[in-house]
């Protein structure tokens, strides 16, 4: 009985770890300003503690970028979900203490479709949740 119950227990905790894994969500926006600069907000949404980095697509030309390894993010917890959000943003005007991680102004034009996945770092990176956009003017 007491290793039906251990088994039980350590089920329960495994499908809770999945259930906040599936939890998380992302969400990106893509803007081009002045026709020369560009902005992609990337947000990871109900994200348990680590820390974070989001790899982008453009879904036209097949180019990637990633954030920078000196600029991955923690997401804030609330308590007591234990989870929180994390933002992963790119700017094409991004300086080396900026927070958000520079990206080539011509990785994207207006109409382009982008796909962001934001990924837990560890020894590998373990993608948690991902989204897709167009970018605006």
């Amino acid at each position: 009985m007491k290793k039906f119950l251990v088994m039980a227990i350590c089920g329960l905790v495994v499908a809770g770890s999945a259930m906040e894994a599936l939890a998380a969500s992302a969400r990106v926006r893509c803007r081009i300003q002045n026709g020369s600069r560009l902005r992609v907000q990337v947000d990871g949404q109900n994200v348990p503690a680590g820390r974070y980095s989001a790899t982008l697509t453009n879904l036209r030309t097949k180019a990637t970028a990633a954030t920078d390894p000196r600029k991955l993010r923690s997401p804030v917890i609330v308590a007591p979900a234990r989870v929180g959000n994390v933002d992963l943003d790119f700017d094409s005007t991004a300086q080396a203490n900026d927070k958000d991680s520079r990206i080539a102004a011509t990785f994207a034009r207006s109409g382009d479709g982008i796909s962001a996945v934001v990924n837990k770092v560890g020894t590998t990176l373990v993608p948690v949740a991902s989204a897709t956009t167009t970018c605006t003017q």
